[in-house]
């Protein structure tokens, strides 16, 4: 499997450098003007970052043609529009019929290059044949998830069971090139199934835990994973604390967002006492960090005559006020937020907080559950951006797996990838319920 990762980030690579070619190709051609250096690395950098937010560089998934020219021109657009505030910031800047000839080359270029390359060197990746230690009927469904993601290139050539005739002939077919997948440690702790792991290993045979690929690929952490490998996951996030810059950042982002809303958010609360006389704002006690009770703020999107208990996605709809309507498409109702993340117990990104009565039911029935309060609740979050909106029990199983997976995995790269598809969420009005 290291192999297969390894080429997979080859061929990342050679993406990355081609649009590094094209971008600098394109300056030249316009015009370069050494003087404007500085804007022309700002642009090419957020223009990158953009592309890797939307998933340009995603080859572990098997992505259609129109999904990966929709993500890399999603990327363009909102990378240029992002780079604006910093532009402007320059006394002297690009010229504007350089800076559209940049973007609008980059859509171009960047479509070609994932219509022709991507195809290519998708298809020069090789085949991965792997015995999986684990009974089919409990995994096959995770690992045809995992191969669909990996566009096909992923072949189970056996699941053990572990009798002395099945493990033999499973096992044996692993010295012609293929590898082990340990999905159920319980079985691979078995002596008869260990010495032979240990075996393989002496002869050159890869012998790795799903953990790594299952994240990888899904980018989450599917609950078979989180039940099979407790001890490895109970430590891993077990020792996640916040960090802080990043609570410098959400400090610094709150106050600046604050003062730039706030002529937004007066017309708001006016716009929603106008509409029924009611309060502006929705007060309601949430889960934050390590379990503790705060109050969330949000503009109130229901009307008075709502049973209060918004966030209860079966009766809240009738309730919903014209102006809730538009201020929850633009999702301009979390606003008040930012005096959370000011005051300390939210983050900008992280998480999103449960109500207190929901968040006791998810720790009885949800395995982990609990870890997600291990960094500050969000504004926005992972499972916001890549998950749909949740109605059931299932979906909020589903949504733990994608939180779990930024409480384990947090960079700056991946709330940088957030923070640009809330952007594409809010532009495009995704987030409507």
């Amino acid at each position: 499997m290291r192999q297969l990762i390894f080429q997979i980030g080859l061929a990342k690579g050679a993406i990355l450098f081609l649009d590094v070619a094209a971008y600098w190709f394109v300056v030249l051609f316009s015009g370069l003007r050494l003087a404007l250096l500085p804007q022309y690395v700002i642009l090419f950098v957020i223009l990158i970052l953009s592309l890797y937010a939307f998933g340009a560089y995603d080859m572990s998934r098997n992505m259609g043609l129109h999904s990966r020219i929709l993500s890399s021109s999603a990327g363009i657009l909102v990378g240029a529009v992002a780079s604006l505030p910093l532009l402007f910031l320059f006394p002297e800047n690009i010229h504007r019929p350089q800076f559209f000839a940049i973007v609008g080359m980059g859509f171009i270029l960047t479509g070609l290059s994932r219509t022709f390359i991507v195809r290519a060197l998708q298809g020069l990746l090789p085949e991965r044949h792997v015995v999986v230690i684990g009974r089919k009927d409990e995994w096959s469904p995770l690992f045809e998830e995992i191969s669909t993601q990996m566009g096909g290139k992923l072949f189970v050539t056996a699941y053990l069971n572990p009798t002395p005739v099945t493990l033999d002939a499973a096992l044996e077919d692993c010295r012609g090139g293929c590898g082990v997948l340990v999905a159920d440690p319980k079985l691979y702790a078995i002596a008869e199934v260990q010495a032979h792991g240990e075996f393989l290993q002496r002869t050159g045979v890869e012998v790795a835990y799903l953990p790594k690929l299952a994240e990888e690929t899904l980018k989450c952490i599917p609950m078979q994973c989180l039940r099979h490998h407790g001890n490895y996951y109970t430590t891993a996030l077990g020792n996640i604390s916040p960090d802080p810059a990043q609570r410098v950042f959400d400090l610094v982002c709150s106050g600046i967002g604050l003062f730039v809303a706030l002529p937004l958010m007066i017309v708001i609360a006016a716009a929603v006492r106008l509409e029924d006389g009611g309060p502006a704002l929705f007060r309601q006690k949430r889960i934050g960090l390590n379990g503790r009770p705060f109050t969330m703020h949000k503009f109130r999107s229901m009307s008075l005559h709502s049973s209060g208990t918004e966030g209860q996605f079966d009766q809240e709809a009738q309730y919903v006020t014209r102006t809730g309507r538009i201020i929850r498409k633009l999702r301009l109702d979390e606003l008040p937020q930012l005096w959370d993340v000011f005051r300390g117990v939210m983050s900008l990104i992280g998480p999103r907080p449960e109500m207190e009565s929901f968040h006791v039911q998810c720790m009885d029935t949800i395995p982990f559950y609990r870890y997600r309060t291990r960094l500050r609740p969000g504004i926005t979050g992972w499972a916001q951006v890549r998950y749909k909106h949740t109605t059931t029990h299932e979906d909020y199983v589903h949504k733990t797996e994608y939180d779990l997976y930024y409480v384990k995995n947090r960079n700056l790269l991946l709330d940088l990838q957030i923070i640009l598809r809330t952007v594409e969420t809010m532009l495009g009005m995704k987030g409507a319920r």
